[in-house]
C-alpha cells in the first residue's frame, strides 16, 4: 500500500538510513563469531543517520536530533584523522529534517536534507555537495530519498516521481559541472524507496523500503542498457511488479526468513566481498544487520546462508560502510567497527605463529610467519 506524501516523507525521506531510535544504542551481537568496536560518537548525542570517509581519511557524518524525536538535521560534520571536528552545516531549524544519507564520490562528499512546510503540507528536497577546496554549495533540489555511489564515480537515486518510484542516475562529468544535477530516469519501481548498491562487477541490487521483503538484481549488461537508452521502456531498470513485465530478477524474497509481522523493509544495503549485507527494520522497534551468501559463480543467493550478525532492540540501525577493507555501521550517536571473531582454531595457529618470534635465530634472521599470513616478514 502506498504511503501518503507526508508519511512517506516522515519515514523515508527522514529515516530511509537513520537511526531513529535513542542516540543511546542498545546493539546486541547475535551471531558469536562477529564482534563491534566503537570507533566515534557524537559529542551532541544526537544520532548519526549516515557517514562515508573521503580519500584523505576524514570521516564526515550527518546527525538527526532524536532527543525530543523530532528527526530535525542535527548538522553536517567534518572529523579530521587528528581527531578535530568541524560543523560544516549547523542544524536545528524546526522544519529540516535529516536526510538518508552521506556519500564520498569522487573528490566531493554529497548528502541530503528534507524540508517540511507546514503551511503546504510540502516538502522540499536538497542535495548537498562539498569539497575542501569549494565548500559547500547546493546542487539539487529535485525529489529525492536516497543517494548512493555508482561505478566510474556516478551517483544514484532513489525518488518519487508521478506516485511511483524511480532510480535515477547522474555520471561523474554532471557532478562535475555547475548546478542543477542533471540526471537520467532509469525506471519506476514499486513500493516505496530503499537502498541500492553495486557489487565488484556492476551488477545492481536494491531492496525496497517499507513495506516489501523483496531484494532485486539487474545485470551489469541490464545497467549499460538502461543508461545506453534513457526513455526506452524495454532498457528501464523496473522490477517484476511494477508496470508492464520489469526485468529485474527476484534474488531474493526474505519474507519467510524476516516475518512482515516483525518488520517492514530495507533501510542500508552493501555488497561485501561474497556478502549481501542489508539492514532489516521494524521502524517502530527492532533493526537487524542480515547477511545472506552470494555464489561467487552465478551471483545468486546461496539457499540457506541468511544470517542475523547484530540487532537493536530500540531503534533503526544506521549506515553501512566499508573503509580501508573494513566494515562499519551506525547506530545511535556512534559508529562501530564491525569484526568477524577468529574461530577457536584460527587463534591457536596465530599463536602459534607469534610464537615463532622466539624461533632460534639463524644467520642472523628472525622469522615470523603467521599461520594466516601469505606473506614471510623478516626482520634483522
Amino acid at each position: 500500500m502506498k504511503l501518503t506524501t507526508i508519511i512517506r516523507s516522515a519515514i523515508l525521506a527522514s529515516a530511509l538510513s537513520a537511526s531513529i531510535g535513542s542516540a543511546s544504542a542498545q546493539l546486541s551481537i547475535v551471531d558469536p563469531n562477529y564482534s563491534t568496536t566503537s570507533i566515534y560518537t557524537d559529542t551532541d548525542s544526537n544520532s548519526i543517520v549516515s557517514y562515508d570517509w573521503d580519500a584523505a581519511h576524514n570521516l564526515y557524518y550527518q546527525t538527526a536530533v532524536t532527543s525530543d524525536f523530532s528527526f530535525n538535521l542535527g548538522g553536517f560534520y567534518k572529523v579530521t584523522p587528528s581527531g578535530t571536528t568541524s560543523t560544516i552545516m549547523a542544524g536545528g531549524a524546526s522544519n529540516v529534517f535529516a536526510g538518508a544519507n552521506v556519500v564520498s564520490i569522487g573528490g566531493n562528499i554529497y548528502f541530503n536534507d528534507n524540508t517540511f512546510n507546514s503551511t503546504t503540507f510540502a516538502s522540499g528536497y536538497n542535495i548537498y555537495q562539498y569539497n575542501t577546496t569549494d565548500g559547500l554549495s547546493l546542487t539539487s533540489t529535485a525529489t529525492n530519498y536516497g543517494i548512493s555511489k555508482g561505478p566510474g564515480n556516478s551517483m544514484y537515486i532513489t525518488a518519487a516521481s508521478g506516485g511511483s518510484d524511480h532510480i535515477y542516475y547522474s555520471s561523474s562529468a554532471n557532478l562535475a559541472s555547475a548546478p542543477p544535477l542533471a540526471t537520467l530516469d532509469l525506471g519506476a519501481q514499486n513500493g516505496n524507496s530503499g537502498p541500492l548498491a553495486f557489487d565488484a562487477e556492476g551488477n545492481l541490487y536494491y531492496a525496497p523500503g517499507f513495506g516489501n521483503l523483496s531484494i532485486f538484481k539487474w545485470t551489469s549488461a541490464q545497467v549499460a542498457a538502461a543508461l545506453a537508452n534513457p526513455g526506452v521502456m524495454a532498457d528501464q531498470l523496473v522490477t517484476g511488479n511494477a508496470g508492464a513485465g520489469g526485468n529485474a530478477q527476484l534474488w531474493l524474497d526474505y519474507s519467510s526468513i524476516y516475518s512482515p509481522d516483525d518488520f517492514g523493509g530495507g533501510t542500508s544495503l552493501l555488497i561485501n566481498g561474497d556478502k549481501l549485507l542489508l539492514t532489516v527494520t521494524e521502524f517502530a522497534s527492532t533493526s537487524v544487520l542480515a547477511s545472506f551468501g552470494i555464489d561467487s559463480s552465478t551471483g545468486t543467493y546461496v539457499t540457506n546462508s541468511s544470517d542475523t550478525i547484530l540487532s537493536d532492540a530500540s531503534g533503526l540501525l544506521g549506515e553501512l560502510r566499508t573503509n580501508n577493507g573494513n566494515l562499519y555501521l551506525s547506530d545511535g550517536n556512534q559508529i562501530y567497527l564491525v569484526s568477524a571473531t577468529p574461530e577457536p582454531s584460527s587463534l591457536l595457529l596465530l599463536a602459534l605463529g607469534m610464537g615463532a618470534l622466539f624461533y632460534v635465530r639463524s644467520r642472523k634472521v628472525w622469522r615470523l610467519v603467521p599461520a594466516f599470513a601469505t606473506t614471510v616478514f623478516f626482520s634483522r
